[in-house]
């Protein structure tokens, strides 16, 4: 095997395995300051917890579950979680099925974003994840988010922050993934050597599918990170204005600081990004509520 070949498949499992472990991280850390918080703060938490379970479970695990071939056994759709029951084959396509099913939301979630965020815009979602200037892209993304000028900017908006908060793999879904791995050692070995094999393969054809995937994951957790940031600023105000019974306090400073400077600052580019700081300032400077 070619050092160029070598490169190209470590390169994308260290992009593959890094994005996944990051995003775990933290999707555990607001999962425990914030989601959880969200069922107390009545329709409008709901607003933002339901649609994430949704997104993690019938997304993330029962689609790719049920494409890959295995076969789902029960469905549980909570506010604060959720569950997708799978039977797994003991072969190879089973093996292929828990690791697409264990990883599922941590990749096609964000990738969910994406394509929403292309179709809204009319962008060709195959050139904007492979090719491109990164950095040219999520400025462009904030921008266009920022603006709010249209319906599909809130569409968008509110699609970053109810998807964020469940777009990785649970503690569940990776302890779930190492069992199979541990009960079933033969397959493993199998299924990587597959991957070694089609990833040579295609890097002897001139494809590069290990380049190509490596893209698509940097760009996918390129944009989870600005997902992960836009949300945790509005579920902060939602939870923490909740807890200090300031919640209209805290809503009414993210819709009119941004009104605001679009009103004084026409050509200013972020007043979202104003209103969410101006919101999540307002929440913790407001004493408790009697």
């Amino acid at each position: 095997m070619s050092a160029g070949a070598i490169e190209s498949i470590f390169r994308f499992s260290l992009f593959f395995i890094g994005a996944a472990a990051v995003q775990h991280i933290l999707m555990q850390k607001m999962y425990r300051a914030l989601f959880v918080k969200l069922k107390n703060a009545g329709i409008i938490g709901g607003m933002f917890s339901r649609p994430a379970v949704i997104a993690h479970e019938l997304v993330g695990h029962l689609i790719p579950a049920m494409l890959s071939g295995s076969r789902i056994i029960d469905v549980e759709l909570r506010e604060e979680r959720g569950h997708v029951g799978v039977k797994y084959a003991k072969n190879l396509f089973g093996m292929i099925s828990v690791t697409i099913s264990a990883f599922g939301p941590a990749f096609f979630l964000p990738l969910l974003f994406i394509a929403l965020y292309a179709y809204l815009n009319a962008y060709d979602i195959s050139l904007y994840l492979t090719s491109g200037d990164l950095s040219n892209k999520i400025f462009g993304l904030i921008s266009d988010v920022s603006r709010l000028d249209e319906i599909k900017d809130i569409i968008v908006l509110y699609a970053a922050v109810a998807i964020a908060p469940s777009a990785a793999s649970s503690t569940g879904d990776i302890k779930m993934f190492i069992s199979f791995v541990k009960n079933n050692k033969g397959l493993a070995i199998i299924w990587a050597s597959v991957w070694l094999i089609v990833f040579y393969i295609s890097y002897a054809l001139g494809t590069h599918a290990t380049d190509i995937g490596a893209a698509i994951i940097i760009n996918s957790f390129a944009h989870y990170i600005f997902m992960y940031a836009i949300s945790f600023a509005v579920l902060f105000a939602i939870v923490r204005g909740w807890e200090k019974h300031a919640l209209m306090e805290g809503v009414a400073a993210m819709i009119c600081f941004p009104a605001a400077v679009k009103f004084i600052f026409p050509s200013f580019e972020y007043p979202l990004i104003i209103g969410l700081l101006a919101s999540d300032l307002v929440v913790l400077a407001l004493k408790n509520k009697k």
